[in-house]
């Protein structure tokens, strides 16, 4: 019976122990992340603009189209605007999904995407 007392007792410790380890370790990882003006990061929201994404992934696909177009040997600028004036995807080649990729997105979204970064600098 003393033996079993001995032994509860040790566990008790431990546990208290590990708790302790525990809680240490939560404030350390909440002390990396204080940010740098004070305030917990935890406790900030970040909102994103969904419009921000869709125009920087048809800015990459416009790029990479052109990539895919210059490496078949196309005068890429001439297919794309050839492709977004009249709205034939035949244009476009079918290389490496190129075709697939430009017609994801609404013809009048790819201009409106040009027209800003070329305003843009």
């Amino acid at each position: 019976m003393y033996i079993k007392r001995q032994y509860r007792e040790i566990y008790l410790f431990i546990l208290k122990m590990y708790n302790i380890y525990l809680q240490k370790k939560i404030n350390m990882i909440k002390l990396n992340c204080i940010h740098k003006r004070g305030r917990d990061v935890m406790d900030q929201t970040k909102t994103y603009n969904s419009t921000e994404f869709q125009e920087q992934l048809i800015a990459e696909t416009i790029e990479e189209v052109a990539d895919i177009l210059n490496d078949r040997g196309y005068n890429a600028i001439n297919q794309i605007v050839g492709y977004l004036m009249s709205g034939d995807p035949g244009y476009i080649s079918s290389h490496k999904e190129a075709r697939n990729k430009i017609t994801k997105f609404e013809r009048t979204e790819i201009l409106e995407v040009i027209v800003k970064k070329y305003l843009e600098k």
